[in-house]
């Protein structure tokens, strides 16, 4: 069963910059500014915005992945 969750206001921006301008999808949002050593846009769960209270500590989808990967081998 995929959960859903409904904020009535709009309560996210990149945890790493600040940035308010973000692109938001369903469950995930992309900062404006943020890159990775790619180029590509650093993009977030939402639920990890909503339950991690310290927001320095939110890690990008992107860095969840790497340190699967490490595990992987």
């Amino acid at each position: 069963m995929v959960k859903h969750m409904i904020y009535k206001e709009k309560i996210f921006k990149c945890p790493r910059c600040g940035n308010p301008r973000i692109i938001e999808y369903e469950k995930n949002f992309d900062c404006t500014i943020c890159k990775d050593e790619d180029g590509k846009p650093l993009e977030f769960d939402k639920e990890d915005f909503v339950t991690i209270k310290d927001k320095s500590n939110i890690l990008a989808v992107q860095e969840k992945l790497a340190i699967l990967k490490v595990f992987e081998k």
